[in-house]
């Protein structure tokens, strides 16, 4: 699909089986509606940081839509320091439980925007795991 970053520096890839068959538009609001306080929190104080050193503000399911199409949804943003996307995909499992795999790509751009990824990666590793057990706990539509 158009949007992702084939020259990406780093990746990161996550797989979860959710209950019932979902679009990638529909997984991908479930996942975002299962983002815990902390992680909010987290966002928070990350854009007061990035706010001084003139990296993108944004919180967690503030991503622009990059493309989509019913099996696949990319969001992401190109900025100076790196270029970031959100990877998520759906295929059928059964008639009742849809694969979701969420992946983040990441293209360094700068010096800062490594070292960011650096500093970042332990908390996104936790805020995305944390979101795909709870996405797998939650009922739909809740």
């Amino acid at each position: 699909m158009t949007g992702t970053l084939p020259d990406q520096d780093w990746m990161d890839e996550k797989l979860v089986t959710l209950p019932g068959q979902l679009t990638a538009r529909q997984a991908s609001d479930h996942l975002f509606s299962c983002t815990p306080d902390w992680a909010n929190r987290l966002m928070d104080l990350r854009n007061a940081v990035v706010r001084l050193l003139g990296l993108i503000e944004v919180g967690i399911g503030d991503f622009p839509v990059v493309s989509e199409d019913d099996r696949e949804i990319v969001l992401g943003f190109d900025d100076r320091h790196l270029d970031f996307r959100i990877r998520i995909r759906v295929q059928e499992q059964s008639a009742t439980e849809t694969y979701l795999a969420v992946a983040t790509l990441v293209k360094l751009n700068s010096l800062l925007g490594r070292l960011y990824l650096t500093a970042v990666t332990p908390f996104h590793h936790a805020i995305v795991a944390s979101m795909l057990a709870r996405a797998k706990a939650k009922p739909l539509g809740d």
